[in-house]
């Protein structure tokens, strides 16, 4: 993948990520992160490294939600987007 494609799936995702309203979304972002995925955007990984950032990321959700600019802490009833961001962080923390 050349750096230009990387720029281009890094900013489709964060814009899809970013649009999720509804489970439909959702779905259609989970898509988009297997697309990306099968296609090398990602390190490949088992289920269970991605389970551990996923893990991982839960636990200091509150930190990552401030520093990746999502507000000072997470929500306690988050909305699909939320599920999103995750899904999506959980790669890059594991």
């Amino acid at each position: 993948m050349t750096p230009d494609e990387e720029e281009f799936i890094k900013e489709k995702l964060k814009r899809l990520t970013e649009s999720v309203q509804t489970h439909h979304d959702l779905a259609n972002f989970i898509a988009e992160l297997l697309h990306a995925y099968e296609n090398g955007y990602f390190e490949e990984q088992d289920v269970v490294e991605y389970l551990n950032g996923f893990w991982g990321l839960t636990r200091a959700l509150d930190s990552w939600s401030r520093n990746v600019g999502y507000g000072s802490e997470a929500p306690e009833q988050p909305d699909w987007r939320w599920v999103a961001r995750l899904l999506h962080g959980a790669f890059h923390h594991s």
